[in-house]
């Protein structure tokens, strides 16, 4: 497990346009830690995660207490679906609606301070 004096913030979606401007404005304070269905390279350290997957939530959240601990400060939960078409997928059910439920439920073995 890392060591870190900061405390842990992990965002979803983090590789996105408000994921990755909340990571660098966060990491003066907060030690950063992505979840993204295709994690970036960057300045914080970045977990693959597809909530659109139970296996990929589990493996994510496993990783996640391997390398960082069960301890976090906040999860700010920005992943999601969306389009401009206009036109319905299911996507939006399975990212959106079943994929937080399994954020949520996964997070059930961490501390959790914020969410």
């Amino acid at each position: 497990m890392a060591a870190e004096s900061r405390p842990y913030v992990v965002i979803t979606g983090a590789s996105g346009n408000i994921g990755s401007a909340l990571a660098l404005a966060l990491s003066r304070d907060y030690a950063v830690i992505g979840l993204d269905r295709s994690p970036g390279e960057g300045s914080f350290p970045s977990i693959a995660c597809d909530l659109a997957s139970d296996e990929s939530v589990r493996t994510a959240l496993a990783e996640l207490r391997n390398r960082f601990g069960a301890r976090i400060a906040a999860v700010v939960h920005l992943a999601a679906y969306f389009d401009f078409s206009g036109e319905d997928s299911p996507l939006y059910e399975q990212v959106n609606v079943a994929g937080t439920r399994r954020l949520l439920a996964g997070l059930q073995g961490f501390e959790v301070e914020q969410f």
